[in-house]
């Protein structure tokens, strides 16, 4: 949703996991985000929370976790365009319902994202993103690539 006089704009987003087997859990955040003007007009702020419910196995949690970053769009030539994104995640409550408490620290989550322009219409893309634990280690990477149609 975008409040035009403000330039805040509200992203809701829900995603469910399941491993039919054992594991199940939702996943909601919300995020507000504000593009700048001026010089730095292509930097958007971001900043929201995201809940998680679910279970592993037979062992039931819940977790408050707040996001916030942003992204910087721009130009790389004439037929590239990219875009780069950091968030940084932080979830001081995680529990298990055996009792358990999990210490978690600060999550870095790098993203950058690549375009080649191959026609009007048509556009290769390449991204790069993962999750880091600050001050201990990668926890996952990805590499994707696919294609862009604008119709």
């Amino acid at each position: 949703w975008v409040i035009p006089k403000s330039q805040w704009t509200v992203i809701a987003a829900n995603s469910t996991m399941m491993n039919f087997e054992r594991d199940a859990f939702n996943t909601t955040t919300i995020l507000g985000s504000k593009r700048f003007k001026g010089n730095w007009k292509k930097l958007t702020a971001m900043g929201g929370i995201n809940y998680t419910i679910g279970k592993f196995g037979e062992t039931k949690f819940t977790n408050l976790s707040a996001v916030g970053g942003g992204f910087y769009s721009f130009n790389a030539g004439k037929k590239i365009t990219g875009t780069l994104l950091v968030l940084g995640v932080y979830s001081p409550f995680t529990q298990f319902y055996e009792g358990n408490w999990w210490s978690s620290g600060l999550l870095v989550v790098p993203f950058s994202s690549w375009d080649y322009s191959i026609t009007k219409k048509f556009k290769f893309n390449i991204s790069f993103s993962g999750t880091y634990e600050l001050n201990k280690n990668m926890l996952n990477y990805q590499v994707l690539t696919g294609g862009k149609v604008m119709l």
